[in-house]
């Protein structure tokens, strides 16, 4: 029998055949991943392939986000939120400032009245 071919007549051999061809695989691949490790050509590439990957995600994330039209935009919701807020505080500020004039009004018919 030869290593090129090799004939398989029981499932026990078939069996034996696939886990001796996984370990051979298995054995190709730590040897594959050990040279790339080791060899700093590579590790240079990849580096900077991974960090042009990263570049581009990030840009084309931010421009969906930019081009979203449902998107909110934080700084223009902040704004949005304090505007809102300034304007109901001078609101209840000027109906404030209208109620005191009417209770500083009533007070001075009610004295007035008894003096």
């Amino acid at each position: 029998m030869s290593d090129a071919v090799r004939y398989i007549h029981t499932q026990v051999q078939a069996q034996i055949e696939i886990e001796r061809m996984r370990a051979i695989n298995r054995a190709n691949y730590a040897h594959r991943k050990q040279s790339m490790r080791e060899d700093p050509e590579y590790n240079a590439r990849l580096r900077a392939a991974q960090s042009e990957a990263q570049k581009t995600f990030h840009n084309k994330k931010r421009t969906t986000i930019e081009d979203d039209s449902l998107h909110v935009d934080i700084r223009k919701n902040a704004n949005r939120m304090a505007r809102v807020r300034r304007m109901a505080r001078e609101t209840q500020n000027i109906l404030d400032t209208q109620e005191r004039e009417n209770m500083i009004e009533k007070l001075r018919q009610r004295y007035m009245y008894f003096i």
